[in-house]
């Protein structure tokens, strides 16, 4: 491909690779990791999904498709994809689970992989520019601690493969690889084995490659035609296999927009520099990190004055010119349309069409990776073409040793946590000998409500899933990286139904969340079922009541007690508590409590003392197109008023207690308010986002009197 290239070398150390990436990975990550044993560093944060995803696939029947993982998401139809739990080893392992310790973990392998093949195909894509196996360790050394890949280590494991894309890059430029369509459906199964967007970055370069392929007159376009074909036949063939077609067409995603790169990503740091310190501008956008490294702005320096007076970098432009486009592509995607530059920003419209595929790989800003390392390499080809061997040699260490260094700020801090105590066994809170007992009873564990990438995951409902995993069991108290959310919905209407009729499933257990509490406790039947707190969370046991060789579960729920008095004349605002919030309301957020759906109810306790009226502030969901919202109230299943509100603002309307209504309040303890709001609907509807909220009225504050 370039001029005095030689791919042939009698003295080639092949160990030499393969010792700098193992120098990478004891230094920034350590070797604690290696234990499969220990999972104290899996056990916090993303990895803690990733590894209890594995622990469910491991324990599971074998299926075909063999990526199919039911037991980790119950009705959602998941499968080991969709967990970022690297299919290919957890495939590979799988097969094995037989002779592997009860407790076993992969990751720690799977991270020395990746830094040995960022190592092994670095080299190869160095060894295009020069046959000095001085440069090839320096520069590799470069690709080995690039930011962006180290960045992946806090927690996202499959995506520290950056391998993969360096391997994409070196097939792309390398003239001289005989069986390229095999090479490629290798690269391609084993990079969508490993996790989506990586495959979509090598499938793009792929098809670059087969594009300039065809243009040539030795390699037919009949023969591209061929290829093509046959590598989408396999490639479908893997990904069914694997388990990506299990959850369907209805993938509903939003955040490309939103998780882009920064037109100056490359230029900060985000606290990964000693000395260049983060860009002053507002953005917690982790997704969009791209920073080059102050090695890499160093070779930048000597760089620049050369391309003045060298062709260099016109010939490589010029024999790769469709790559180039490619790559711009990339930087396209990867900034999304709305285009950041520091603190500023533009947006441009694109189709709805566009954004619902654009939307399958929201986090854009890491389609900007392809284009990372072609920056790199296209700067050691211009500093080891321009200068003297051994002065491009000097240059080289220079730049390691500042990038090494310069570096660490960012991922010692990610060693540490990597390098926790061994640990073999998870640190959960679940200590009551109630959950031995419910393991012989249920053989489902469910979470009402059921929702994905919950915020309670860190905190509460990751452990409920390892309880699962522990005793063999289903769940739907999962995190994942994709659903089919029609599913979810449909499960989300199953666990309503079950709330409003007190009627739940005999061979599962519940955890109910502190927003359902209140009317589970309302509708539970106390003749079988027990509501109960056991240590810190609620959970539903039905049928507990006739178990008799069941303990008797001291902190039960009582209705009474989830209903905090209210004073009359006191306001109760709903901008942090959902005490009062029966069913029908969204979360509460700075503001207040946006109603979801048709009908949303409120139930207020009662006090010694009557209550005449309750006066409600709120603010109805109204524009252009939707001009009113209409409000017909009920109170303990009495009618009592139709209010119909039309300002945008802040309203104050008062609701009558009916004598009728409060004597029945009286025997049951408390005003039932039911909201029945025929004119909701959702910003999505409407055009304004993608919020699919069927929103009608923004609670405030109420009043009684």
């Amino acid at each position: 491909m370039y001029k005095n290239n030689s791919f042939k070398n009698a003295n080639f150390p092949i160990l030499w690779p393969f010792l700098i990436g193992l120098f990478g990975f004891l230094l920034a990550v350590g070797p604690r990791v290696l234990d499969p044993t220990n999972i104290a560093w899996l056990e916090q944060g993303d990895p803690s999904f990733h590894y209890l995803a594995w622990v469910f696939y491991r324990a599971s029947e074998w299926s075909f498709p063999i990526g199919l993982n039911p037991n980790y998401g119950i009705e959602l139809s998941n499968s080991i994809v969709y967990s970022d739990s690297i299919p290919l080893f957890a495939i590979f392992f799988k097969i094995f689970s037989d002779f592997l310790p009860d407790v076993f973990q992969y990751f720690g392998i799977w991270l020395l992989t990746c830094f040995l093949l960022q190592s092994w195909f670095s080299w190869k894509l160095v060894g295009l520019v020069t046959d000095s196996n001085l440069k090839k360790a320096l520069a590799t050394i470069l690709f080995v601690f690039s930011p962006i890949m180290l960045f992946r280590l806090h927690g996202h494991f499959a995506l520290v493969a950056h391998f993969l894309i360096i391997a994409a890059l070196y097939l792309v430029l390398a003239n001289k690889i005989k069986s390229k369509m095999i090479a490629w459906g290798a690269l391609l199964s084993v990079s969508l084995l490993v996790h989506g967007y990586l495959f979509a970055m090598v499938g793009l370069i792929w098809l670059t490659d087969l594009i300039v392929r065809a243009s040539k007159s030795k390699y037919t376009v009949k023969k591209c035609v061929y290829e093509f074909l046959i590598l989408v036949i396999v490639v479908a063939f893997v990904g069914w296999v694997a388990g990506y077609f299990s959850v369907g067409k209805s993938i509903s995603e939003l955040g490309y927009g939103v998780y882009s790169a920064n037109m100056l990503a490359v230029f900060d740091s985000s606290g990964w520099s000693y000395i260049l310190k983060d860009l002053p501008y507002e953005e917690n956008n982790l997704e969009g990190f791209n920073y080059l490294g102050l090695g890499v702005f160093f070779i930048i320096l000597f760089v620049f004055p050369i391309l003045i007076d060298k062709n260099n970098l016109i010939y490589l432009l010029n024999n790769n010119k469709l790559l180039v486009v490619s790559l711009l592509c990339f930087f396209v995607f990867s900034v999304s349309n709305v285009v950041t530059f520091g603190g500023s920003f533009f947006e441009y419209p694109l189709p709805d069409f566009v954004l619902k595929y654009a939307n399958i790989f929201r986090a854009s800003g890491r389609m900007f990776w392809p284009v990372y390392y072609m920056i790199i390499f296209v700067l050691l080809y211009m500093l080891i073409r321009g200068y003297k061997q051994t002065t491009s040699s000097i240059l080289l260490a220079v730049a390691v040793l500042i990038q090494l260094t310069d570096t660490h700020s960012g991922w010692v801090g990610i060693r540490d946590k990597l390098m926790a105590d061994r640990e073999s066994n998870w640190a959960t809170p679940l200590i009551s000998s109630f959950w031995h007992e419910a393991e012989v009873h249920y053989q489902k564990i469910r979470w009402i409500n059921p929702v994905n990438q919950s915020d309670l995951w860190h905190e509460k409902t990751r452990h409920i899933a390892y309880y699962a995993a522990k005793y063999n069991k289903s769940t739907d108290t999962v995190r994942l990286a994709r659903i089919n959310s029609n599913k979810l919905l449909q499960l989300q209407s199953r666990a309503s139904l079950s709330l409003e009729t007190g009627r739940y499933d005999d061979d599962s257990l519940y955890l109910i969340d502190d927003q359902s509490k209140s009317l589970a406790a309302l509708n539970l039947n106390e003749e079988i079922d027990v509501l109960a707190e056991v240590d810190g969370f609620t959970v539903l046991a039905p049928n507990w009541r006739k178990c008799t060789e069941c303990q008797l579960l001291e902190n039960e729920v009582k209705l009474s007690e989830l209903l905090t008095p209210i004073t009359l004349g006191e306001r109760i605002e709903f901008n942090q508590s959902s005490t009062y919030l029966l069913s029908g309301w969204s979360h509460t957020e700075l503001w207040g409590t946006w109603s979801n759906g048709t009908e949303s109810t409120l139930l207020l306790p009662l006090g010694k003392k009557d209550v005449t009226s309750i006066t409600i502030e709120a603010i109805p969901f109204v524009n252009s197109i939707i001009t009113k919202q209409s409000l017909n109230i009920s109170v303990n299943g009495l009618h009592v008023d139709n209010i119909l509100l039309t300002q945008n603002e802040p309203s104050l309307f008062e609701v009558k207690i009916p004598k009728e209504a409060l004597e029945l309040g009286r025997i049951k303890g408390f005003l039932k308010i039911d909201l029945k709001l025929p004119n909701a609907i959702s910003p999505k509807e409407l055009g304004e986002g993608e919020d699919v909220r069927l929103l009608a009225l923004g609670l405030i504050a109420l009043t009684m009197h």
